[in-house]
């Protein structure tokens, strides 16, 4: 959620709902077409802040599972060392 203000009320009605929260961050991963294994620094490390503010927002929304995605699946030539650069992103 890009605006705060809306942020801040999404959040008030999920507390006052008293309801678990599940917090999916595949469709800004999907939309945004987030990559934490890219072979490519840059575009890790811009993967990495992204993810980094979709937790920041599960945590915010007081969620109690946030699921996110790697990004696209690596060239099987390149699997071990993506897998490798995604558990360092994570």
């Amino acid at each position: 959620m890009k605006d705060a203000d809306v942020r801040g009320k999404v959040a008030k009605l999920l507390d006052e709902s008293h309801l678990d929260i599940i917090y999916s961050g595949a469709p800004p991963i999907l939309n945004q077409k987030i990559d934490l294994n890219s072979l490519n620094d840059a575009v890790r490390g811009e993967s990495i802040d992204s993810v980094k503010k979709r937790v920041d927002e599960a945590s915010f929304l007081d969620a109690k599972i946030c699921t996110l995605l790697s990004g696209p699946k690596p060239a099987a030539s390149e699997k071990e060392r993506a897998t490798k650069l995604l558990a360092d992103s994570l």
